[in-house]
């Protein structure tokens, strides 16, 4: 597990720039003033876009949505199992090859078949830091940050030394802060970022 999670940092170092450069935009635009006169002034920034409640199929949701499978999901999943069984050397050498495929999709915002992907390897190994990171990442481009801390909280119980997985999940906090929401505060933002630099003290986006 540790390999793939070091082979993916890359991408994942991508991937999380992209979220942070977002944020601190909209946490700049926030509190920056503007000179212009109400009928001069510039249009408002437009927030972070509200997702739009989408009827996706149980496989593009976030761990198939927490609700049972169906026959059909269900048979379709205990394929893929088995086909990876058959197929890769071990469980963890599947997750490492669909791991990779899934934040190749989140990278270029693919997201509902990178939670695809994420919801196989969670199948494969339902502890895995990958599936619980990746589909946290999906869940804050989703509009979703209570899921999406929930999400990374639990892969930092997992495993609390991925200083990256930590910078995304004070990112999130710090989206909920500059949203007025109650899931993040400035004082568990800093206090993430600093943990973040005490594992990796190179961790430039921290």
């Amino acid at each position: 597990m540790q390999n793939s999670v070091q082979a993916q940092h890359p991408i994942k170092r991508n991937v999380s720039f992209v979220i942070m450069k977002r944020v601190l935009l909209l946490c700049l635009i926030s509190f920056m003033g503007y000179s212009q006169t109400k009928k001069e002034a510039a249009p408002k920034a437009p927030a972070t876009p509200i997702m739009k409640t989408v009827a996706r199929a149980a496989k593009y949701e976030v761990l198939y949505g927490s609700k049972p499978l169906s026959k059909a999901d269900q048979k379709e999943l205990n394929e893929f199992v088995a086909s990876c069984d058959a197929s890769f050397g071990s469980r963890a050498e599947a997750v490492t090859f669909f791991a990779e495929r899934a934040w190749e999709y989140v990278a270029s915002a693919r997201l509902d078949t990178a939670a695809h992907r994420f919801n196989l390897i969670s199948a494969l190994d339902p502890n895995s830091v990958d599936a619980f990171w990746g589909l946290g990442v999906i869940s804050y481009q989703r509009g979703d940050n209570d899921l999406a801390i929930r999400l990374l909280n639990k892969g930092l119980e997992l495993d609390s030394t991925q200083s990256m997985m930590r910078v995304d999940y004070a990112i999130v906090k710090l989206s909920c802060y500059e949203k007025g929401l109650d899931c993040g505060t400035l004082d568990e933002v800093d206090a993430e970022l600093k943990h973040a630099l005490q594992q990796d003290p190179n961790n430039a986006n921290a």
